[in-house]
């Protein structure tokens, strides 16, 4: 009996010390976050809800709001893939990221035992081979073109919603950036959770209650400086650019900074604490030496307390750093370390939220717009005097015609190359969305030109009489910048001569 309670109490012990608080925020904050990324009536947001309807408008008039599957719509299944990235014991012990160290010891670690990825690592690992999916950068590019190419409205709705659900999941990563406890490596360990017993982590168990919730639903967006995503010599662990929207500069010492130019797990790591690095002399930022403290305060409970901020010259001024109350009644604002009982309370979570909820929502939206931020537009003139209007006249005979696409580009620098292009004609007949292909071919996509392709008779021979919203959509999968496998979709149209 003995050995088994031996057993039992070392079990135990195991099971507490597993990375299940691997959480960051909590599902209800993570949904809030996610919703709040890309809603159109949010300033500075995400720019999806006018890219589907203006560029993808023929299976999404309705932008976000349309139904995808499972009569979810296209943000809350972004919103859901946000909150199944939490799954404990597996996913969870690959969503910290330490900015001071390099990439590849970033991850969580336990007494120095490495527990999990970076999550900027992890993000783009395919596969990921961990339980409950795959859901990495190039799974998102899979179901992209997926979607894209397939000829069946079910198969392109299934991959579309694939593809929502796992940038849902990507911007979990970029969220959880906004956590100190997950760029600090506090790995705020616990065995379950409950009403009695918390979240570990206080700032994210804050998020997630009303209060947190409510900051969220009133926060704005706030972006990145684009240039965050120029990278003179990517990193082979996370080549794809979108990794510096975490992380700019990798394994500095700290970046005490306000500024949009850098990651936010960067910003996170220097400018906040966490409760079990408050006292930490692992991290450089913040330091004693740059904060001081207000005079006595006495909290509606009763409670006296001083608060830390940055002085001037250092960081930001306008935001509580922490809390020291221990000795607030027996010594001055020059006291030594040791002396400080430097903790959190809901103030200073409320400080932290205000700064860090409008990062967290605009670096999402940052991330999604990269996804989209490459598209085509094109045109198929006809040689002879038929021509397929948009979107109301019925069509007329096509001859051979020329049709060509065009690349537009958000970002600077970011060319693409020789790779696939597959072109497929949609239109609306009997009440119902059809497709088919027209073209299947490797193409070397000029950035300025685009490429053209040639329009045969009969190409467009199953188009019916009574089609309407007749278009297609251009897909091409290939390098592009510093991606070797992107995917740029687009939309075209028939116009004629005569």
């Amino acid at each position: 009996m003995k050995n088994r309670g031996s057993y039992l109490l070392c079990a135990i012990i195991i099971v507490s010390l597993l990375p299940r608080a691997g959480y960051a925020f909590d599902g209800n904050a993570h949904e809030a976050l996610s919703l709040r990324a890309v809603n159109p009536n949010v300033a500075n947001a995400s720019q999806l809800d006018s890219y589907l309807k203006n560029v993808l408008g023929f299976d999404f008039q309705d932008g976000v709001k349309e139904v995808v599957s499972s009569g979810k719509t296209v943000e809350k299944l972004i919103a859901d893939g946000s909150v199944q990235e939490d799954i404990p014991f597996t996913r969870v012990v690959h969503h910290f990221h330490d900015p001071t160290r390099a990439w590849a010891q970033a991850g969580e670690r336990f007494l120095g035992i490495p527990l999990g990825n970076s999550s900027v690592v992890w993000s783009q690992m395919s596969p990921q081979g961990a339980c409950c999916g795959n859901f990495a950068w190039k799974d998102a590019r899979d179901a992209y073109f997926n979607a894209l190419t397939s000829t069946s409205d079910s198969e392109r709705k299934f991959w579309y919603a694939q593809t929502f659900r796992t940038l849902g999941h990507l911007i979990h990563h970029v969220q959880d950036a906004a956590v100190p406890s997950h760029t600090r490596n506090d790995n705020h360990l616990q065995l379950f959770k409950s009403t009695k017993f918390p979240d570990g982590d206080p700032f994210h168990h804050w998020a997630d209650s009303v209060a947190g919730r409510d900051l969220i639903g009133v926060s704005q967006a706030l972006r990145f400086d684009p240039s965050i995503l120029n990278q003179a010599s990517p990193n082979p662990l996370a080549p794809v650019p979108v990794a510096r929207i975490i992380d700019k500069t990798d394994g500095d010492l700290g970046i005490l900074s306000p500024n949009v130019n850098i990651g936010l797990a960067e910003y996170s790591n220097a400018n906040f604490i966490s409760k079990g690095t408050s006292r930490s002399t692992t991290y450089q930022y913040p330091s004693y030496s740059q904060l001081e403290f207000g005079t006595v305060e006495t909290l509606p409970n009763g409670k006296k307390v001083r608060y830390a901020k940055f002085r001037p010259g250092f960081g930001e001024q306008d935001y509580r750093v922490g809390v020291s109350s221990r000795m607030v009644q027996f010594v001055n604002a020059t006291v030594p370390p040791d002396s400080i009982d430097f903790g959190l309370d809901d103030n200073v979570h409320e400080d932290y939220g205000r700064k860090l909820f409008p990062r967290a929502i605009g670096y999402s939206a940052g991330l999604i717009d990269y996804f989209f931020q490459n598209f085509m537009s094109g045109s198929a003139q006809d040689l002879g005097c038929g021509f397929l209007p948009f979107p109301s006249d019925p069509p007329r005979d096509f001859g051979l015609g020329v049709g060509t696409f065009r690349f537009d580009t958000l970002l600077p620098g970011e060319q693409p190359g020789t790779g696939r292009v597959v072109i497929v004609v949609q239109y609306r007949s009997g009440g119902q969305n059809h497709y088919f292909t027209l073209l299947d071919t490797t193409a070397t996509l000029d950035p300025e030109l685009g490429v053209g392709w040639t329009l045969s008779t009969g190409d467009l021979a199953q188009v019916p009489a009574d089609a309407t919203n007749v278009s297609y959509v251009i897909a091409y999968r290939g390098p592009l910048g510093e991606e070797p496998d992107a995917v740029i979709g687009g939309v075209g149209y028939f116009y004629g001569l005569c």
